[in-house]
């Protein structure tokens, strides 16, 4: 890459399994990868110890799949809802917006 800023752009549209940041401060970097399974920071920080030490998970997406999904949580076991309930004042404020809506 030509410059730190293209070098992001590829990694996050890349959206590696595992990413490392070495830059001389990578902690101001960090926030800016966001479609990455996981991201060491400096390199001390290596794949070994986010797999067997840090507690980081294991589970993570590979073939570009971080740009979409987050490593295997227990949150893929559960299943969620939503309960709404509109009272009819509410709903007959709300009627004209929703209609053009």
């Amino acid at each position: 890459a030509d410059s730190l800023d293209d070098a992001l752009a590829f990694a996050i549209d890349f959206a590696a399994e595992h990413m490392t940041v070495m830059t001389s401060d990578p902690e101001s970097h960090a926030d800016a990868v966001t479609t990455a399974g996981t991201v060491f920071l400096g390199g001390a920080s290596s794949v070994a110890f986010g797999d067997y030490m840090t507690g980081a998970n294991h589970v993570l997406p590979t073939g570009g799949l971080a740009r979409t999904y987050s490593g295997l949580s227990v949150e893929h076991y559960l299943r969620s809802y939503t309960v709404q309930r509109i009272s009819p004042p509410a709903a007959a404020s709300l009627a004209g917006p929703v209609a053009t809506l």
